[in-house]
């Protein structure tokens, strides 16, 4: 029931936000999202851009309602995402993979975010960077899996749009 309301609440809050069909699975007890842009950035580029989580990241998705907050320790294994402000901070995501090699990019962050981190489901976001002519290819990956009284498909259109908003800040400087 509370997870119920909870996606009911989360929907009528993003709902002025595009949503999208990059759901490519959906079920009670979990979630993928599929997501890719192209960028006019070379890779390496786009990859320090994608770093620089404040430069992208909207702060309407935010805890603290400012993006300045945010930042990235560093982008290896057992760096973490966090917000801090005067009067509380967050652990988004922590670094558990990273890899370069001849312009390509990866980094994956065990990442339950937003109001996923309160209903304790387990979630990874790969972002992966990779060089495509003159620019690059951006491609996010986001799984999420939980139990099945969460209901999360109906939290699935609500995170896609969150996360399709989210990319289209990060290709689009």
């Amino acid at each position: 029931m509370m997870i119920r309301f909870l996606s009911c609440v989360l929907a009528l809050f993003f709902a002025a936000l595009p949503v999208s069909a990059d759901v490519v699975r959906a079920a009670d007890d979990g979630f993928q999202i599929h997501l890719e842009r192209t960028s006019e950035l070379p890779s390496n580029l786009q990859y320090a851009r994608m770093a620089t989580l404040s430069d992208w990241w909207s702060p309407a998705h935010t805890y603290s309602g400012d993006a300045e907050n945010l930042s990235l320790t560093e982008v290896a294994p057992g760096g973490m995402w966090v917000e801090t402000w005067e009067g509380g901070s967050v652990l988004h995501g922590e670094v558990i993979a990273a890899m370069h090699r001849e312009g390509n990019h990866m980094v994956r962050f065990d990442a339950s975010l937003g109001p996923l981190q309160s209903i304790g489901v387990e979630a990874v976001l790969t972002i992966s960077i990779n060089q495509d002519g003159e620019g690059s290819k951006v491609v996010m990956d986001y799984f999420v899996t939980g139990a099945s009284f969460q209901a999360l498909s109906d939290i699935a259109p609500v995170v896609d749009a969150v996360l399709t908003e989210q990319i289209n800040r990060l290709v689009d400087p």
